[in-house]
């Protein structure tokens, strides 16, 4: 009876054994823990919200990534790879995702070959996207898309003043471009403002004394929002048509009272998530599908639209 027992309990070992072993080889791999570096031109202004921001924020706890965000300056003139890098390594980043502005791009594409962390532009394509993923909504559209919005609604064909940004970014050039290629087509004359001074008010009121203007076209959130304001302040302002780029809720509130008639926005939040996921999939050597990011132009009558309130609140889904 004993040597049985002995004999049965040493089959249950080996048995015991081997399944240990076979867990061992055959278990899913642990995800490494990554640490990103993520450079973004307003990386902390959250003035309600930063869906590019959230986004990231959304994929890093999905893939139980972390994240450190640093806002760029705004002379980035002062910036180069080699020192964004350099604090991204300090920092133990394995990779970075990057905003780049127009001035940076070009000194990253004039020294790409040096590059030597894993990385992922947003909202710049530049022509380093054949070595760097790049994740970006097609700008070139939105801004035809608004165009055609405009031209929609000012049937009489009279003049508009773009307000152009008064950062360099390719988002907001591409954007432009596309614009003024839908105005040029549709034959409504447009004049190209850059503000120039901290009186900013002031300048555009006098520029709106100069010629009778269809409306005004801000290239960037900053300007729309500071627009809207001086719309809603003035009364004679009330039948000027105003149009805007970018997505805060100060600008949904103005599409909402109508001081704002069209709004160009593009899913931010998608771009933020996928640049994410990008990264993590370049990393771990998985290869990533990038997405279609998708665009809208907003108005006071589609504004509710619930395919609308998708894109325009991700977060709350």
């Amino acid at each position: 009876m004993k040597e049985s027992f002995k004999s049965l309990l040493l089959l249950f070992s080996m048995v015991l054994f081997i399944f240990s072993v076979a867990f061992y080889y055959t278990r899913p791999k642990r995800q490494q823990a990554y640490q990103l570096q993520v450079y973004l031109r307003n990386a902390f202004d959250d003035s309600g919200h930063n869906a590019l921001k959230q986004g990231m924020e959304v994929a890093a706890a999905d893939l139980k990534v972390d994240l450190s965000f640093v806002s760029l300056e705004k002379d980035a003139s002062e910036q180069s790879l080699e020192t964004l890098v350099e604090n991204a390594k300090k920092q133990g980043s394995q990779g970075m995702i990057l905003e780049p502005s127009n001035q940076l791009m070009s000194q990253i594409e004039k020294n790409s070959s040096n590059e030597v962390l894993p990385m992922v532009f947003v909202n710049n394509p530049g022509t380093a996207k054949d070595t760097i993923p790049v994740i970006s909504a097609d700008n070139y559209q939105i801004g035809e898309a608004l165009g055609k919005e405009i031209e929609r609604q000012n049937e009489t064909k009279k003049p508009l003043l773009i307000v152009q940004a008064s950062s360099s970014f390719a988002e907001n050039d591409l954007q432009q471009q596309g614009l003024i290629a839908q105005l040029t087509k549709a034959k409504i004359p447009y004049t190209l403002y850059t503000p120039t001074t901290q009186a900013l008010e002031e300048e555009w009121a006098t520029l709106l004394n100069e010629e009778s203007y269809f409306g005004l076209v801000s290239m960037s959130r900053e300007e729309g929002e500071l627009l809207g304001k001086i719309k809603k302040n003035d009364a004679s302002l009330e039948n000027l048509a105003l149009f805007s780029f970018g997505y805060s809720n100060m600008l949904i509130h103005y599409v909402d009272q109508e001081r704002i008639q069209g709004l160009g926005v593009s899913n931010q939040f998608a771009v933020g998530y996928a640049a994410v996921t990008q990264l993590i999939g370049d990393l771990s050597n998985q290869k990533q599908r990038q997405p279609n990011i998708s665009s809208l132009i907003v108005t006071k009558e589609n504004l509710f639209e619930e395919e609308n309130q998708k894109l325009l609140f991700p977060f709350i889904q």
